[in-house]
Formats: structure tokens, sequence, C-alpha cells
């Protein structure tokens, strides 16, 4: 099977575009000796820069307008692509082993002055397998982490107060860096950036 994109405009390609069919134009190709067999052709909104991606019997495709799903309706199959294993439905999912980790969500914020940012904290094992889904945030230690290999060493104008919350420091000062979360021998990290509110005032008088 061979996934052909269409051009944006004559004479222009888009990524892996052929030069042979027109906007928006999706074809589903299967190869032949000399030539190919054209299997589907579909009309999509929005440009295709990435590759499409065959999951359990469907097709997916984004565009940046929408996401498209080719396939029969449930667990069917797509022209050419083979039906997911139905084995792989009646293996269970593996047991978790023991916590190796922590894992902060969100993992990067951006910020500003005076605010207050949450977070959801759960444990992991070895393999990226959830273990504890809901770690009270005030049982972690959180400091101010700097990598070993930073080029530049900064910290955020920021801390954590006793509910778990991280409380940016209403200075209109932007700041950027990372912070370290501890639970007995786990640990887990999040990283943020704060920038000034609007309207941004300069002062060229002040000379350090």
């Amino acid at each position: 099977m061979y996934i052909a994109a269409g051009k944006a405009q004559t004479g222009q390609t888009t990524a892996g575009a052929s030069e042979t069919v027109g906007d928006g134009e999706l074809f589903v190709l299967q190869p032949g000796d000399k030539d190919a067999q054209i299997i589907s052709r579909t009309i999509v909104t929005g440009k295709c820069y990435g590759s499409p991606v065959g999951y359990n019997g469907k097709l997916y495709i984004q565009t940046e307008k929408k996401l498209y799903c080719f396939g029969k309706k449930g667990r069917g199959t797509v022209a050419g692509l083979p039906a997911a294993s139905r084995q792989a439905e009646s293996n269970k999912w593996p047991a978790p082993g023991e916590a190796k980790q922590l894992q902060i969500i969100p993992y990067e914020v951006l910020l500003w002055p005076g605010d207050v940012a949450t977070f959801r904290i759960r444990s992991l094992d070895a393999n990226g397998f959830t273990v504890d889904e809901k770690i009270d945030p005030k049982s972690v230690k959180w400091e101010p982490f700097i990598p070993p290999t930073a080029l530049v060493k900064v910290t955020m104008k920021a801390s954590f107060n006793e509910k778990g919350e991280l409380v940016v420091a209403k200075d209109p000062m932007p700041s950027a860096g990372q912070f370290k979360a501890t639970l007995g021998d786990l640990s887990g990290y999040i990283k943020g950036r704060v920038l000034p509110n609007l309207p941004l005032k300069q002062d060229f008088e002040v000379t350090s």
C-alpha cells in the first residue's frame, strides 16, 4: 500500500507530495509491476505534514484542520491493511511492577506573575506503567533543580506552598527553571517559564 498526498499549488508540492495529484486529494495505491492501482481516492481538508498511521484496522490521518479515521465501524479492516490480531484483545494489561519514578502532570507550564499552578502526581514502574494514580501533592517535597549539564544555571521565581501548589512571585520579571519532586526514593521533575503581563515597561536608566 502507498499513500500519496496532494500538492498545495500548481508546481509546488507539500512534503512527500506527488506531482500528479490535486489539492487536498489522498490516494491509497496498490503497487504493481509497472504501475499502481488506485484503491481509494479521498478529498481531505487542510494540509497534511505527518505520515498516516495504521492502528487496529483503521487508518488515521492528521491535517492542519481535522483528524480523519478511515475504515469500517468497529474493529473492521481498511483496504490493504490487515485486521488487528484478535489475540491482542484477549491479552490482559500487564500488572505494574515496583514504583521507580514520579510523573508530574503537566510536566511543563507557562505562567504569569502571581499565578498559582496545581499538579497531578502518579508513580510509574520501570516500564512506565502506572503504579499509583493519585499521590497527594502535599506529601511530596519540592525543591529548585538545576541539571548538572545545564549551560545556563537559572531558577524560576516561584515556590511551592504547603498545598503542593506552585506560586509565582508577583514581581514583573521573566524567569525560567525546573523543580524536583521527591517522595521517599522516588523523584520526578517539572519545568516552567514565567512571563510578565502586558503592558510591558522598559527602563533603560537602571544599570547594573
